[in-house]
């Protein structure tokens, strides 16, 4: 029987004890009635229909009692009026003529404190044994009335109530227990979901069906609806190559529950990273993981992941960066003097060779500069749209027949600062690679737009958070799988047959992007094609040019002397064969190995040009150039180097004025024309 209906809503919202006494109540009442009913049923079987007929009054006195409690939700109220109907009853059954009546307050103590707690087993006992004691021996006045018997009674009802109230103190305080327990634990399970709701908020239950409940920040983080995400197997969500590593966690955790970092894929096709914990809630220690209901909790960390992949990748490359750059320092000195002394040599097929080999050993240490960050920043505000139209014929001769481009190019004159040459290298590059995945055939998408990255993005990617060109090549090719996606900007690192390819395409890009302050990213899955997308600082400022080097110079102004050259260089071979060519084309050179020696040839001469390595051991060029200017305003001074990092970058705050950067390797012909026009440019000033 569900007593709570039978009581209006501000009962069953009362406190536990007030509830208590009001289903007790409701109890009461019926099997009083319960009982009236069958005594009324036995006096008819007896043939006493009047005595019935006065009895069965008492089941609407008791049913008065019921709707007293309902319509005033006073339970002491309707126990007190219960409690005094039924002390009546008794002294009217057992009547005047019968000493026994006495016995019936017994009874009292005992539904009293069941009815109205310890306050009213005392109020009851207290009247029963007035009752027994002396109210009922003097108005029930029987000629057989004992006066023992009725102090027996007495005594009786005492110890009852005694008894009674004893039960009802010790019921009353485990009530009390089990409240403050209740509590405790309800509020404990309250900050526990407040805990889990706020910490977690997507979080979900699994049983052996699948997916039981899932919170709504769950069904929003994986793009569908709480109902859709309902019956999925949690299983069928991990991306392929996540799933044995996850169900490896979920076998080891079963005890005491696990976390992992895995994709669960979206409604919409796509996957997002998250970082998972799972826990067991198990109901006996030796059931299997598969056995028990689980609940998880999710954590977006696409970003965190992005960035810590990106910064883990920075800084693998950053070591490998330094050591292209040295190994590109150092061969750039050796194809330096090998073309050097090779344009000496007489014309002939086999001088010919060997400058076309050194030309294409220079193609391969530039990508290396590249990939190191360590070449010369020269650029200016280049036009990507116009770039990308100019090149298109090249891209759709590069893709061929079986493959498609489709541009989306919906934005006017994004301006990124590099040179020409840069902007084509990466454009091609990446063309290339997309076309090499799609050996079958496929579609490439190039999509041209303008993101504001803000500060959480900016810092995802490793950058000043401010307008971007963002720059998408999107193939529908053989995509890559997890390995060869971290050593995709590795350089000579290649998935093509051996001697197919040099493995620098994407290494030079991520250089090239990493060089202009940009970001690089890829999203690729194997069998499901791959998107290279670049980020690019946009500029408005027509102002940023590259410092060009006229191909020409002018000839050289005739001094009234030959011309004096300083020539500072540390690698011995280079310096002999740049003081030859120099000499031959009509300077007085004067070398020295180092800037130190440098200084105390300027104390007594001061030359008309200084031509000076930058990176050397002790004094750096840039160093030697201003100790020259402070001594020498006038001289004009002519940098060289096999790269270029931060401090190269700023050779022309090292000597303001005439002076020019020659990058290595160069022949003999590049360094007697910027010679000559420096020279010409000083004098003709």
């Amino acid at each position: 029987m569900d007593l709570a209906s039978l009581l209006p809503d501000k009962l069953n919202q009362a406190d536990i004890e007030t509830q208590r006494r009001a289903r007790l109540v409701v109890l009461a009442v019926f099997v009083a009635n319960l009982s009236t009913l069958m005594i009324v049923g036995m006096l008819l079987y007896l043939g006493h229909p009047h005595t019935a007929g006065l009895v069965l009054w008492t089941v609407a006195l008791h049913t008065g009692v019921y709707a007293l409690l309902v319509v005033t939700c006073a339970t002491r109220l309707a126990s007190h009026v219960f409690l005094s109907l039924i002390f009546l009853e008794l002294a009217w059954d057992f009547g005047a003529g019968s000493s026994y009546s006495v016995l019936a307050t017994i009874l009292l103590p005992l539904a009293a404190s069941a009815l109205l707690g310890v306050k009213g087993g005392v109020v009851w006992t207290a009247i029963g044994m007035a009752w027994a004691g002396v109210l009922g021996p003097f108005f029930v006045r029987a000629d057989d009335f004992s006066v023992p018997l009725s102090l027996s009674a007495a005594c009786m009802t005492f110890s009852v109530g005694l008894a009674a109230i004893a039960i009802e103190v010790n019921r009353a305080g485990a009530m009390r227990r089990a409240a403050s327990a209740t509590t405790s634990l309800r509020l404990r399970d309250e900050a526990m979901a407040e805990f889990l709701n706020t910490t977690f908020p997507a979080h979900l239950a699994t049983d052996q069906t699948g997916i039981t409940r899932a919170s709504e920040e769950a069904a929003e983080l994986l793009g569908e609806s709480v109902e859709s995400l309902c019956g999925k197997r949690l299983i069928d969500l991990l991306h392929p190559e996540d799933a044995p590593q996850a169900l490896v966690q979920f076998q080891a955790g079963a005890a005491h529950g696990f976390k992992v970092e895995v994709r669960l894929q979206r409604g919409d096709g796509t996957y997002i990273w998250v970082e998972g914990f799972g826990v067991p809630l198990r109901g006996d220690a030796n059931e299997g993981a598969d056995d028990v209901p689980w609940m998880f909790a999710a954590r977006n960390i696409d970003d965190e992941r992005r960035y810590r992949d990106n910064w883990q990748r920075a800084q693998r490359l950053e070591g490998v960066g330094l050591l292209a750059a040295g190994v590109a320092h150092d061969f750039n000195n050796l194809l330096t003097v090998i073309r050097g002394f090779t344009e000496l040599m007489p014309d002939s097929e086999e001088r010919l060779h060997v400058l076309n080999a050194a030309d294409k050993a220079a193609e391969l240490t530039t990508s290396l500069m590249h990939f190191g960050r360590v070449a010369p920043q020269t650029g200016h505000a280049v036009d990507v749209r116009a770039a990308i139209e100019k090149w298109q014929p090249m891209f759709v001769s590069v893709l061929g027949e079986d493959c498609r481009l489709s541009m989306c190019l919906d934005i006017s004159s994004p301006k990124v600062v590099m040179s020409d040459s840069q902007l084509n290298q990466v454009l091609l590059n990446l063309v290339t690679n997309a076309k090499e995945a799609m050996p079958s055939g496929g579609t490439l998408h190039l999509e041209l737009a303008r993101d504001v990255l803000d500060d959480e993005m900016a810092r995802v990617r490793g950058v000043v958070p401010g307008p971007f060109i963002r720059v998408s090549v999107r193939d529908t090719g053989v995509g890559m799988s997890r390995a060869v996606r971290e050593r995709a900007f590795d350089p000579f690192f290649t998935t093509k047959e051996v001697g197919q390819g040099t493995g620098l395409g994407l290494a030079s890009v991520y250089g090239i992007v990493q060089q202009r302050s940009g970001a690089i990213e890829i999203d690729s899955v194997s069998q499901r094609g791959t998107q290279v997308t670049i980020w690019l600082p946009e500029v408005t400022d027509e102002s940023v040019q590259e410092q060009r080097q006229d191909a020409d110079s002018e000839p050289l102004v005739v001094l009234g002397h030959t011309p004096r050259v300083l020539l500072v260089e540390d690698n011995h071979e280079i310096r002999a064969w740049a003081e030859r060519a120099l000499n031959d084309h009509g300077f007085a050179v004067v070398c020295r190995e180092n800037a130190d020696d440098a200084l105390v040839e300027l104390q007594d001469t001061c030359p008309d040009l200084l031509i000076t390595d930058i990176v050397m051991a002790g004094m750096r060029g840039t160093d030697l150039a201003r100790a020259a200017r402070e001594r020498y305003p006038n001289v004009a001074v002519l940098f060289m180097s096999g790269y270029a990092d931060r401090v190269i970058h700023d050779w022309r705050q090292a000597a303001h004025g005439n002076a020019r950067f020659l990058a290595k390797p160069f022949g003999a012909a590049d360094l007697v024309r910027e010679a000559e026009a420096l020279l010409t440019d000083r004098f003709a000033a």
